[in-house]
This record gives C-alpha cells, sequence and structure tokens, in this order.
C-alpha cells in the first residue's frame, strides 16, 4: 500500500510499489534519474519535483536538497494529484 514516506526534510514523498505507479500514471514507472524499473523494488514519488525515484536515487537527492517556501504551494498540489489517484484505487494508507 502507497503510504507517505518520512524524511527529516519533511518532503512531500509517497512511498509505493512499482505496480501502484504504474497503475496511477500510465507509464513504466523508471527511475526519472537512472531509469530503473525493478518490479520487485518500491518507487518513490517526489512530489516537489513531479518525478519517481528509485531508493538509491532518492537518497542522493535528499543529500542536498532544500525546500523553501516558495515550492510548498507546487508539492502540496502534485502531492494531492498522485494521493487521491491512489485513493480512488483503494490503495492509499493513511
Amino acid at each position: 500500500m502507497a503510504n507517505l514516506w518520512k524524511n527529516e526534510k519533511q518532503f512531500k514523498i509517497i512511498e509505493m510499489t512499482w505496480k501502484e505507479y504504474v497503475a496511477v500514471t500510465d507509464t513504466w514507472g523508471l527511475c526519472d534519474i537512472c531509469g530503473n524499473n525493478s518490479a520487485e523494488e518500491n518507487v518513490y514519488f517526489i512530489a516537489l519535483l513531479n518525478q519517481t525515484y528509485c531508493k538509491n536515487c532518492l537518497e542522493a537527492y535528499l543529500k542536498d536538497a532544500k525546500r523553501t517556501k516558495s515550492d510548498f504551494q507546487k508539492e502540496q498540489l502534485n502531492f494531492i494529484t498522485i494521493r487521491n489517484k491512489l485513493i480512488d484505487l483503494g490503495v492509499w494508507n493513511e
């Protein structure tokens, strides 16, 4: 089940299975950085970037990433859009 992935920088990141991601986006579910598409691993939708990363690329991104107040509205809109699609599929875990 998809859920909000907690992180110390408080980015809105949704952790979900590869199949859940494919279902809500109608794409192949590739990591937007390295192209990994392992169906056995979870993917991480970074709402601020409107992109999906594998675990390794997500960890590399978070090392230097910073949030600003100007990012909040865009991040929230992208988060709500994907979360609502996951809710409609019945796979959102609140």
